[in-house]
């Protein structure tokens, strides 16, 4: 992969940013070469140097990541989205807050809060990150607002999971969103979350372990059931939520049955919707159990704002998949959040920004989209090389891709004097 000219989506990124920083990062050409290593999925500054002829020096590049500050920059993306919705209006039916944590696989001396983790897929060594991100449900996508680095239970500075993800909701808020119902999967049920949601104004709609012990009535005589055992006799009715923009065969389009109910669960004082969701009228169990904290919510908007949180997934497999998220192997806290924030804002503007921006059609799989500005940015290259062997840029380009250093940093000067 080649780009001897700055991509023109990353020029408008670059002069968006350019003021938010001091020292080597203010400068337009580093941040431009930032935000190409990541859009052209470079493994290290090295290898963005080869790639981009343009770009400043490695040892430059890497000088301009120890003068990057993270929360500058997801604050400038927190205010372009409400920006980007305000005429619309955050209409809470068609928008929530989801929060998930992905692992991120990461080796090497002086990584950012790196440590053994287990994962879905069994353990991992890295970094494991916290994400809140608030999902379009009726585009069906979801966009990060805001993220923090999980630390080990030894570490001085220790938070769990629960009270960073509340800090991080708080944050938001503070911001300027409205308060929309939060979602999350079962590892993140917990009677704490409902408390603490609760002192911040914030529902809880998300899915719920099966084994909570429950009871339809909270009088002290009455016994604790688990939830298989209470909506085992309990009616069912059809459920169903909107599918915009979801391409599903049409067996997936059939609606879910499911109970729902008003009962209380061990620990916790109030009331909650729980709703029991089963694939058709006769099935013996239910697949999954979803509550909210919100009594007077449907039982088929709760499934359906459950639902939106499995957009935070595709998240994360985009930013993976096509942004080398995390990827970054410079060492420190500036490293790690600039492999968190950038790929945020790639994606963010990839998925709001008109189509002009980018010159591509927003309504196309981020991945189809990183594919066409790399295939576009390439063939620019090609056609300047053939047609401009002169200039400098092409020099540059020899040189710091020549053979003689391909396993040291490259360099400007021409690595073969004739």
């Amino acid at each position: 992969m080649l780009c001897c000219m700055v991509p023109k989506g990353v020029r408008k990124l670059a002069d968006r940013g350019k003021g938010l920083f001091s020292g080597r990062l203010a400068s337009y050409c580093n941040l431009c070469s930032l935000y190409a290593l990541f859009l052209f999925e470079c493994d290290t500054l090295s290898a963005t140097a080869r790639v981009c002829p343009w770009s400043h020096s490695v040892s430059d590049l890497s000088r301009a990541v120890r003068d990057f500050k993270g929360n500058r920059l997801m604050r400038r993306l927190r205010s372009s989205v409400l920006r980007r919705y305000r005429d619309e209006g955050l209409n809470p039916d068609d928008f929530c807050f989801a929060i998930d944590d992905t692992a991120n696989p990461k080796y090497g001396k002086g990584c950012f809060r790196v440590g053994r983790w287990r994962g879905s897929k069994g353990n991992y060594y890295g970094q494991k990150v916290l994400v809140v991100s608030m999902v379009d449900i009726k585009r069906g996508f979801a966009i990060p607002l805001s993220y923090a680095f999980i630390p080990k239970k030894e570490s001085e500075d220790y938070r769990s999971g629960l009270e960073l993800s509340l800090e991080l909701l708080q944050e938001i808020i503070d911001s300027g969103f409205p308060r929309l119902h939060v979602t999350a999967d079962s590892w993140f049920d917990s009677v704490d979350l409902f408390k603490g949601l609760a002192e911040i104004g914030l529902c809880y709609s998300g899915e719920i372990k099966g084994n909570r012990l429950v009871k339809g009535n909270p009088g002290k005589f009455v016994q604790w059931q688990h939830l298989p055992e209470y909506f085992n006799c309990k009616s069912r009715i059809r459920l169903r939520c909107r599918l915009e923009n979801q391409k599903v065969k049409k067996r997936q389009k059939k609606a879910k049955c499911g109970s729902e109910s008003v009962i209380a669960i061990r620990n916790f004082k109030k009331m909650l919707k729980i709703v029991a969701v089963y694939n058709a009228k006769n099935s013996k169990d239910a697949f999954a159990y979803y509550v909210s904290t919100d009594l007077s919510m449907t039982g088929a908007k709760l499934w359906e704002l459950s639902r939106a949180r499995w957009k935070i997934e595709c998240l994360f497999f985009d930013l993976k998949q096509n942004l080398s998220f995390g990827n970054l192997p410079c060492a420190g806290q500036q490293g790690a959040d600039l492999a968190v924030c950038m790929p945020f804002m790639i994606y963010t503007s990839l998925r709001l920004e008109p189509p002009e921006f980018w010159g591509l059609d927003q309504t196309e799989p981020i991945g189809t989209m990183v594919k066409k500005i790399r295939e576009i940015e390439l063939s620019r290259s090609i056609g300047l090389i053939m047609h401009g062997a002169d200039c400098s840029v092409v020099k540059r380009l020899s040189a710091r891709r020549s053979l003689q250093r391909i396993t040291k940093k490259p360099v400007n000067k021409l690595a073969e004097v004739a």
